[in-house]
């Protein structure tokens, strides 16, 4: 039943993003704009694609809630609607500040702990778990971890399919899981929820027809969070680590980002710019792996995949040692190292000049 819907919401986001890029047309309100640091794209794009997510995946919840009277789906879509309506309105306004919106994501990462539960209430290291004991600190701490995870996907979202298709990983993550552990309710949201981003996925990538937007992928974060929370909470078997180890690339993303902008560049770490590991990637390693010329959206594409396999990294060894807390902790800590030798290392342009003698090689040979 969870794949014939799952089907169904695919073609229903699909259809609403296509009708979305139709009406765009005649609004400009609905597009991006073209000057930013951060923009990388050529022409003005839908920045509304979050809306076709959002409403095909109401659909699935609703009619799953009618089928089997289970209010956690519900609950959810109330605790998600604040930061996502947030995000809607700035994408189509664009009168929002970082910080409301931040506080925002920690007014439904609440609704969400008091709903549904979703409170961290084990860590794997004894003194947090005696901390998180403390309700009112349990709570804090969850929705800054809520509230980060729902930022940091919209950091990400920087190239076509970049948050989208990383979306889709985790929450694949955190499906194969609970299909293991057979908790039902978190397979069919992560199931429905991925279903419905494809739809959007197959508009955005690779040539950028629709963006997510801002409430997209506040949508996408809010969800990983939550589930994953949802996910150590319901089943004693997985470790608390596991959904720290497949949400370690857009996290620690976040964070060093925060350190780099605020101690290193001496700004506001809600500053934008262009020196995100995607960015990089785009500007410095895309051209010479390719050797392309500069083609704005062919690099764009290609960058995508390459930061995919930054999240594969990290889900394949969180699926494989799903109960093992040590284990966990290790590939976290090897991940976070990786990402800052790549970082160092393509400032520094050595993984181009790496890269450029490997393929002048093989071109002689």
């Amino acid at each position: 039943m969870t794949a014939k819907l799952a089907i169904t919401i695919f073609f229903i986001s699909a259809s609403l993003c296509l009708f979305l890029i139709i009406i765009a047309k005649r609004s400009r309100a609905l597009l991006d704009e073209l000057n930013g640091v951060q923009k990388v794209h050529h022409e003005s794009v839908p920045r509304v694609g979050g809306i076709g997510i959002f409403v095909s995946f109401v659909i699935s919840m609703v009619f799953l809630y009618f089928k089997f009277r289970e209010p956690g789906y519900i609950y959810l879509l109330i605790s998600v609607i604040p930061i996502v309506f947030t995000g809607f309105y700035e994408d189509i306004k664009k009168r929002l500040g970082p910080v409301f919106r931040l506080n925002i994501s920690f007014l439904s990462s609440l609704i969400a702990i008091l709903l549904l539960g979703a409170l961290i209430e084990r860590t794997g290291i004894s003194v947090l778990d005696y901390l998180v004991r403390y309700k009112i600190i349990g709570i804090v701490f969850s929705c800054i971890a809520i509230g980060g995870v729902t930022n940091a996907i919209n950091i990400i979202d920087g190239m076509n399919g970049l948050s989208s298709g990383t979306g889709i990983i985790l929450l694949g993550a955190i499906g194969y899981v609970a299909f293991k552990y057979q908790d039902f309710y978190i397979l069919s949201v992560v199931v429905l929820a991925a279903a419905a981003i494809l739809g959007f996925f197959f508009w955005n990538y690779p040539y950028g027809r629709i963006f997510l937007g801002d409430g997209g992928a506040y949508f996408i974060g809010f969800v990983l969070a939550v589930s994953s929370i949802l996910l150590v909470n319901r089943n004693n078997q997985v470790s608390p680590w596991f959904p720290i180890l497949i949400l370690i690339y857009p996290a620690f993303e976040t964070l060093f980002t925060i350190y780099r902008r605020k101690y290193l560049k001496k700004r506001s770490p809600v500053y934008p710019d262009n020196l995100h590991l995607h960015s990089l990637f785009y500007r410095r390693v895309v051209p010479v792996i390719f050797n392309n010329g500069h083609n704005v959206v062919s690099h764009n594409a290609m960058t995508s995949p390459l930061i995919w396999g930054l999240s594969v990294i990290s889900v394949v060894p969180a699926v494989i040692f799903v109960s093992n807390t040590f284990a966990l902790i290790l590939f976290t800590i090897l991940f976070v190292l990786l990402y800052i030798f790549l970082y160092k290392s393509i400032v520094c342009f050595k993984i181009g000049h790496l890269i450029k003698r490997t393929v002048n090689e093989k071109s002689a040979s």
